[in-house]
């Protein structure tokens, strides 16, 4: 994955050599993003970073020799861009936690080629997009420009790429709707844009404090529920993020269950373990079902019912708080 080069071809050869690595039971891997040797352009650099932004392992490395790749010394647009894709790791870290604990658990890959959890022909050579979890699909843009289909939209020059949607619903982050799974989509994403879609019925554990990966409390995380027809099931694991008591045992795990009856949305949080904190608070935050005002929670066996508050955006619908206190079982 290392020592490569500044150029397309290496950028695209990245995904399967570290999809491969995956498979192989090397997890924590990743390539020299924005390329080792040679210098990349801002396009190439941004379109880099999108595409590793979600890899276990993520870093920016160049020889010493080649254009040095500070983000800042490539413009105002790639830095907003690069800047939004690295804000994107940042405020997934809780949901890659996760997946590292899966990982530890059960020995699942953290990226995933799509053959791992689709069945057919059209997934086993399928090497241009991958999966994190079970959940979050990426289709990062891989062609510069010249090198691929492009089109205008509202005066932005787009790059498009197909994207092939496993069968079931998947939800556009970028575009805010819902889609139909089972087909090619033909994508198209401004410079700063990463193409990123969610299953139906997934649950994303996701962080909206400052930026800086010392302080991140994973105690206290937004739950992103994506839920239009298969209710939401999700295992959310805490440590103390510092030692390896894990191994002993010293963790905790809250399952969380979640589904919706016309306004009303049942949610079921469970804990197991020792937790480190004595607190753990949620927030979440529901995806494309604006129609929800009501909240049936049932904490550890106990139930109440709850008004819901608007969100910012209509299909980011609903947010309210949840505290599950401590319970040593």
């Amino acid at each position: 994955t290392g020592d490569n080069a500044s150029n397309w071809k290496h950028l695209r050869m990245a995904l399967p050599c570290s999809l491969n690595l995956s498979l192989s039971g090397v997890a924590f891997n990743g390539p020299d993003v924005g390329g080792f040797m040679d210098d990349a352009s801002p396009e190439l650099l941004v379109r880099w970073h999108q595409a590793g932004c979600l890899f276990p392992f993520f870093r920016n490395h160049a020889i010493r020799h080649s254009r040095q790749q500070e983000p800042w010394q490539f413009g105002a647009e790639a830095l907003a861009a690069i800047r939004s894709a690295i804000c994107t790791r940042y405020r997934l870290l809780p949901y890659l936690y996760q997946c590292f604990f899966a990982h530890w658990r059960d020995g699942d890959p953290i990226i995933r080629p799509l053959l791992y959890h689709y069945e057919g022909p059209e997934y086993a050579h399928l090497d241009d997009q991958y999966l994190v979890g079970d959940a979050l699909l990426v289709a990062p843009i891989l062609h510069g420009e010249g090198q691929g289909p492009e089109i205008i939209r509202h005066g932005v020059k787009m790059q498009e790429r197909s994207v092939l949607l496993p069968p079931g619903t998947w939800f556009d982050l970028n575009r805010g709707e819902w889609l139909n799974g089972g087909r090619v989509l033909h994508y198209a994403a401004a410079l700063d844009e990463l193409p990123l879609f969610v299953r139906d019925g997934a649950v994303l554990p996701y962080y909206s404090g400052p930026l800086c990966n010392s302080f991140m409390d994973l105690g206290k995380v937004e739950l992103h529920l994506f839920y239009r027809d298969r209710p939401a099931r999700f295992d959310y694991y805490l440590d103390d993020r510092e030692t390896r008591r894990y191994q002993v045992g010293d963790y905790g795990v809250a399952t969380i269950l979640a589904e919706i009856e016309g306004q009303r949305l049942r949610m079921e949080i469970t804990e197991a373990g020792d937790y480190p904190q004595n607190t753990v608070t949620f927030t979440p935050v529901i995806y494309g079902r604006p129609e929800v005002t009501e909240l049936e929670l049932t904490v550890n066996g106990h139930t109440e019912n709850r008004l819901l508050q608007s969100g910012q955006r209509e299909w980011l619908c609903r947010e309210w708080a949840v505290q599950v206190c401590n319970t040593k079982i």
